[in-house]
């Protein structure tokens, strides 16, 4: 069972009132339409429609989702200068003085109960309940917030970056830690539809993308300081290794990153980036953002969603040119290999100066053309898909040219008598290969080769090719 601070929980909206004036490191703005808070997540190469908040909103001036914004000292601990932000309590209970240990305050607590309107819990109605918040977590769910919509990538993945915070994170003053408790808090990412097969259980076949590089699911006890909790009935060490079996007891996990100044939550990952590929451009998609609370709807956990990070890629182009040193007079190929974007494609290739090649409206994710430069040449391919809007990526390749060797040869003396000894020579100097042929089957690889005792056979000409830099 939890127990709260009755003292600490009593004084809070004194506070409040008092240094309303000295926040300003993060800025809570609860008045966007869901519409404008996902269009501010959209970055470049997706859109998206069918938008719809599921949680508490407006209701006694209480927000589970908004926008923010930061400054100074707390936009360089969370590295993210604005978003959106879904919450299992009040938005507008984030701000912190500045400067100020959370755990030494009131903490960030609004337990809805049940009956407020829009709020989801498992002992709700049906109507009130959620079937995905009820998969994610082994124990009863609270105060859940969820933002989904359907949407269109232009490349073949998508990604987005995010920070997760928590008030059950440890407080570093003893009253407060959940860590390695049945009271963890989750959220999760569920991107389901065309090529998507979850197997997590999740409606749509979803499949849940808030993960660490291991594949484990990010919560509380999956990412916290490695210091196993007294709070939350029975806590212990196997509660996380459960969750992430890379967790090492006392050893903070890399992602976290513990208090941002300015926020009330006492702990908070680094920035994580959520990502899908295998996606089919131009085909609809829907994610569902949640986050909701274990056990019980008290201390809240955020989720801090990047402003313009939801993005799918612009075409990613490589160049290769095959051999990429040639002599003067030679050739070399030039390839461009398209890994992502919406077909059809245009490639056009300039040498620097002039624009040397256009194919336009090919499926093909690559292009191929001989060049034969005869100075060293940059070239330059912009790859224009077919996207909604057209999305380009340029890539280049240097091409060496090595002049071709100016070659002396010489025999001395040019005449001898038979018996005698003919001595051969050639330059430049220091070159890579020599190749000497003559009469007789004469061959030979030395710079300035010698017939010793040559015969009325060796009479004629000799011929040598001289290799210069490959």
């Amino acid at each position: 069972m939890k127990f709260k601070n009755a003292l600490k929980l009593s004084i809070i909206a004194f506070i409040i009132a008092l240094s309303q004036n000295s926040f300003g490191q993060i800025t809570i703005d609860n008045s966007k339409t869901n519409a404008q808070l996902v269009t501010q997540l959209l970055g470049s190469g997706v859109s998206a429609s069918n938008i719809v908040f599921r949680g508490v909103r407006n209701v006694s001036t209480r927000y589970q989702v908004g926008s923010f914004s930061t400054a100074t000292t707390t936009l360089a601990q969370m590295g993210f200068t604005s978003g959106v932000v879904l919450s299992t309590g009040n938005t507008s209970d984030i701000p912190l003085t500045l400067g100020t240990n959370p755990g030494s305050v009131g903490q960030m607590s609004y337990n809805y109960i049940s009956g407020t309107a829009g709020e989801i819990r498992q002992s709700n109605p049906v109507a009130g309940q959620d079937a995905d918040a009820d998969n994610l977590l082994s124990v009863n769910y609270y105060n859940a917030a969820i933002l989904e919509f359907d949407f269109v990538p232009l490349g073949n993945s998508v990604s987005f970056r995010y920070i997760f915070g928590s008030e059950e994170y440890s407080d570093q003053g003893g009253f407060i830690n959940y860590q390695c408790s049945s009271y963890n808090d989750k959220f999760a990412f569920l991107i389901s539809g065309p090529g998507i097969a979850g197997g997590q259980g999740y409606t749509f076949n979803a499949r849940n993308i808030a993960r660490l590089s291991n594949g484990s699911e990010v919560g509380i006890n999956s990412v916290n300081s490695g210091v196993v909790g007294s709070s939350g009935g029975a806590p212990s060490a196997s509660n996380c290794t459960s969750c992430n079996p890379a967790w090492v007891q006392n050893t903070p996990s890399p992602e976290f990153l513990g208090h941002i100044d300015g926020t009330q939550l006492n702990g908070n990952t680094h920035i994580l980036t959520a990502s899908q590929s295998g996606l089919t451009p131009g085909l609809t998609y829907h994610i569902r953002l949640l986050i909701t609370d274990a056990q019980d709807g008290a201390y809240d956990a955020v989720v801090y969603l990047e402003t313009g990070s939801f993005s799918s890629p612009a075409p990613s182009i490589g160049v290769i040119a095959s051999p990429s040193t040639i002599c003067a007079g030679s050739s070399t190929q030039l390839t461009a290999t398209v890994t992502s974007g919406t077909p059809n494609y245009t490639y056009t290739w300039s040498d620097g100066t002039s624009t040397i090649r256009t194919n336009t409206g090919t499926a093909s994710l690559t292009d191929q053309f001989n060049v034969s430069p005869t100075v060293t040449t940059t070239y330059y391919v912009t790859v224009t898909d077919q996207g909604s809007p057209v999305q380009t990526s340029t890539g280049s390749v240097l091409v060496t040219v090595n002049p071709l060797p100016v070659v002396t040869a010489s025999a001395t003396p040019a005449t001898i008598c038979a018996g005698q000894t003919l001595n051969l020579s050639s330059t430049p100097n220091g070159a890579t290969s020599y190749a000497w042929a003559g009469p007789n089957s004469f061959t030979s690889t030395s710079q300035n080769p010698t017939i010793a005792g040559a015969t009325i056979g060796a009479t004629g000409i000799y011929t040598v090719t001289i290799t210069n830099g490959g």
